[in-house]
Formats: C-alpha cells, sequence, structure tokens
C-alpha cells in the first residue's frame, strides 16, 4: 500500500508524515505498519480500544492526517475527517479469510466489506486495487519512524518517537518522549 499524491482515491502521504494506525491485531496491521515505514512516513499505532475523544487528542498531538483503521472502528474515526484527519482507509479483516473453516469467527472478522462511499474515506481494497507502485525509499537510520503512546495515567497520553535504526522498528528501544505537537522535540 502507498498514497502517491497521484493517487485518484487514496491519501497523499509523504516523507515524514505521521499515519495513526487503528485497527485490531490482523493482517491488514501488520500491511499497514510496513507499508507506512515504506513511504517513509511515521506510524502512529493506537489503541483499538480508544473512543473518538481519545483519537482526537492523538491526531492533534500527532499531526496525523490520515489514518488506517478496520470498519468495526471506523465509526470513531468518523467525526475526525475533515476536523483534523483528511482521509481515513478503512480495511475490512473479512478480505483475507479466503479459506472455509469450522472455527468460530468473532464478527468483526467475519463482516463482509461495507461500501463506505462517503468524502475522505478510502476502502482498503480500493487502494490496494490501484496497483500503484512506491517511489524510491529514502529513509535512513536517523529519519523517524514509529510514534507510539504512554498510556496517559498521569495526565494526556504521550507520543514517544523512535528511529529507523532500531533493533526492531516495530517496538523501539531508542525514544525521546514530548509534551508539545508532532515531538518536535527530537
Amino acid at each position: 500500500m502507498h498514497w502517491p499524491a497521484s493517487s485518484s482515491s487514496a491519501p497523499a502521504s509523504s516523507a515524514g508524515d505521521r499515519v495513526l494506525l487503528f485497527m485490531q491485531n490482523s493482517p491488514q496491521f501488520m500491511i499497514s505498519f510496513y507499508a507506512i515505514l515504506r513511504a517513509d512516513a511515521m506510524v502512529v499505532p493506537v489503541n483499538p480500544m480508544n473512543l473518538t475523544e481519545e483519537l482526537r487528542h492523538y491526531v492533534a498531538d500527532s499531526d496525523a492526517l490520515v489514518a488506517i483503521t478496520g470498519q468495526e472502528l471506523f465509526a470513531q474515526l468518523r467525526p475526525l475527517i475533515g476536523n483534523g484527519l483528511e482521509n481515513v482507509v478503512v480495511a475490512a479483516y473479512a478480505d483475507y479469510r479466503t479459506q472455509p473453516t469450522d472455527l468460530k469467527i468473532p464478527e468483526v472478522v467475519a463482516a463482509p466489506r461495507q461500501e463506505l462511499k462517503e468524502p475522505g474515506t478510502t476502502l482498503w481494497h480500493d487502494a490496494l486495487a490501484e496497483g500503484l507502485e512506491p517511489s524510491a525509499h529514502l529513509a535512513g537510520p536517523d529519519d523517524l519512524c514509529v510514534m507510539p503512546y504512554t498510556s496517559g495515567t498521569t495526565g494526556k497520553p504521550k507520543g514517544c518517537i523512535g528511529w529507523t535504526c532500531s533493533p526492531n522498528p516495530s517496538f523501539s528501544v531508542p525514544c525521546r518522549c514530548s509534551t508539545s505537537p508532532a515531538c518536535n522535540a527530537a
């Protein structure tokens, strides 16, 4: 998944942009995580239990303009489109369930794709269907790659930034906590 400015339906993303990742553990979460990194943007992973007002803080604090979410969580992000977010990519987990099974599948995983036609939304399926090729990967070891947030037990959650030079960018060890928007303290 890549979002060049020339894309007809998918949101634009460029080096250093923050992309909110708001989904359950799923293939789409992992694909999104690494696609955001591949686009030289910064992953802002947030807990799928968050509600709209909590998400409003993450969007404002991180300066995220784009979010990727599961369709069962989209209602929490909908009010933020045009109020911080420019575009939300909405995924259906069932798109990756290709084999029949006798296992009990949670409803959110089994739910068929909802055809959203709202301004500021792009279906995951449609973004992938564009078949766009990514531009050259330019991020280096000193570029920021992930901004997880603290739990906020002593106040508002704070973003921590990690660099691509971390031994495991999924769980960045080097971290600087920020009290200002977009972790400009780096």
